[in-house]
């Protein structure tokens, strides 16, 4: 693509307000899929199709899984909302109405934007997407996370994103294997020898995460190149089957940096 293609592509491009629930991502996304948001890839993502006017995340940003990605999203925004609630009813509610809030005044009041980004999996935001499209016409893309966000809003919406994607959530777990192959590379020394099933059962303890899923990455792994194979004797006539890293075929991947320290 030539520059004055992507110069027109740009100018093209629809103008997008964002509005995150920052809970629903953080907390559904590592009590499903035991996984943390990728911030940088969702505005990537967005960025590709939308010029960004726009950009509110809302959250009880005391919670410290909240607060942990806190200097990464404002990279992108200044705007994030804490929605702490002071009493402990209706937590989640509190954080609702006050994006909600947000919302409305938004497309009634700020510079207008052609696409509204709603990114949560309650059902509470059916009537705000309803109005968004009926009353202003505008475009709406509601944002959620597998098994965790309500089928009314994603019926309603002119168009659902649900995350993770495939590749996200097996890239994920391809990293969590090399990470725990690292962390005891590091603590044992480059003697230290692994078999298949130990780091199944070690990666799934640690990061709480589904055996199986773990097992079908590696298998992915093995085929990639990534993960070799090999028989190592013990002892005059013992021998086990271990695993070894390709970390130069894992970078080629993209699924390690070679200054990467865990």
């Amino acid at each position: 693509m030539g520059i004055f293609t992507k110069i027109i592509e740009r100018f093209r491009r629809k103008s997008a307000a964002i509005f995150v629930d920052f809970e629903h991502w953080c907390y559904s996304l590592e009590n499903l899929f035991g996984m943390h948001p990728e911030v940088t890839a969702f505005f990537e993502s967005i960025s590709r199709k939308y010029k960004i006017k726009r950009v509110y995340f809302f959250g009880d940003f005391t919670s410290p899984i909240l607060r942990n990605e806190v200097n990464r999203i404002r990279e992108y925004t200044n705007n994030i909302i804490d929605t702490q609630n002071p009493s402990n009813r209706n937590k989640k509610d509190h954080t609702d109405f006050i994006m909600l809030d947000y919302i409305y005044r938004d497309v009634e009041e700020k510079d207008k934007a052609g696409t509204y980004i709603i990114f949560s999996g309650d059902g509470h935001f059916t009537s705000v997407v309803a109005y968004l499209k009926n009353k202003k016409k505008k475009k709406v893309v509601v944002y959620g996370i597998a098994n965790s966000t309500s089928n009314r809003l994603r019926s309603v919406a002119d168009e659902c994103v649900i995350l993770p994607s495939q590749d996200q959530e097996t890239q994920y777990y391809k990293q969590i294997v090399l990470q725990s192959i690292y962390r005891s590379i590091s603590k044992y020394d480059d003697k230290h020898y692994t078999t298949f099933k130990k780091t199944v059962e070690i990666v799934s303890q640690y990061n709480k995460v589904d055996p199986n899923l773990v097992t079908k990455a590696m298998n992915d792994m093995f085929e990639q190149g990534i993960l070799i194979k090999k028989e190592v004797k013990l002892g005059k006539a013992s021998k086990i089957k271990v695993i070894e890293v390709n970390w130069q075929a894992a970078m080629d991947n993209g699924l390690w940096e070679l200054e990467k320290a865990v």
